[in-house]
């Protein structure tokens, strides 16, 4: 009969037709599953990301007090090296100015004029100059006479003008080379110095 033979035909059909059906439900499965180890993989490559922006800015934070002790070492070296050659034109043009004075009139002091040229010539250096000047390898003083740098007949006198400032390096409000009396390690702190000899020759 029509029914006999449909029922035929479906047991025919019954094994292929679920195998089908199973491969397509699988495939199905299968994309199903990989969309969402995908979606977890990128969740944790997220989850990495983050956590390397993070220790980036960890190392940053590190490394930035030394990297700003650098730099504020470098620009403070910088100023030192400027007040360097500032003082040492300031001496030279002293000792000169020195030598002029040895023609002037009596009753003044050479070596304290000097030491007013000396500061009047470096007013970028806001600190306080100490100059002394000794003639012919004598006890370097800051006051003299005239008498005292002038020549006698015969004898040319050299006149060494020696100018000592102090260094500040301070680096994060600390001051590194600072005076140290107590310890003794440091006495007079950080001092740049600058010195300029010239002979003022005799008369004969």
């Amino acid at each position: 009969s029509a029914r006999g033979k449909i029922m035929k035909i479906l047991r025919i059909l019954h094994g292929p037709g679920m195998v089908l059906v199973r491969g397509v439900n699988g495939m199905a499965r299968s994309k199903r599953t990989s969309g969402a180890n995908r979606f977890a993989r990128q969740r944790v490559f997220a989850r990495l990301r983050n956590g390397d922006e993070g220790n980036a800015i960890i190392e940053f934070a590190l490394v930035l007090p030394v990297l700003i002790t650098v730099l504020l070492g470098i620009f403070i070296v910088g100023i030192i090296f400027n007040n360097q050659i500032i003082l040492t034109q300031a001496v030279g043009g002293g000792a000169q100015y020195l030598q002029s004075l040895s023609t002037s009139a009596t009753g003044i002091d050479p070596c304290a004029l000097t030491n007013t040229y000396i500061a009047g010539a470096a007013t970028t250096l806001t600190g306080t100059i100490t100059v002394k000047v000794s003639i012919n390898g004598g006890t370097a003083v800051t006051t003299c006479s005239l008498a005292d740098i002038t020549p006698t007949a015969g004898a040319s006198k050299t006149i060494a003008v020696t100018g000592t400032y102090p260094c500040n390096f301070v680096i994060l409000g600390v001051n590194i080379m600072a005076a140290n009396v107590v310890a003794g390690t440091n006495p007079t702190g950080c001092q740049i110095s600058a010195k300029s000899a010239v002979v003022i020759p005799s008369s004969s």
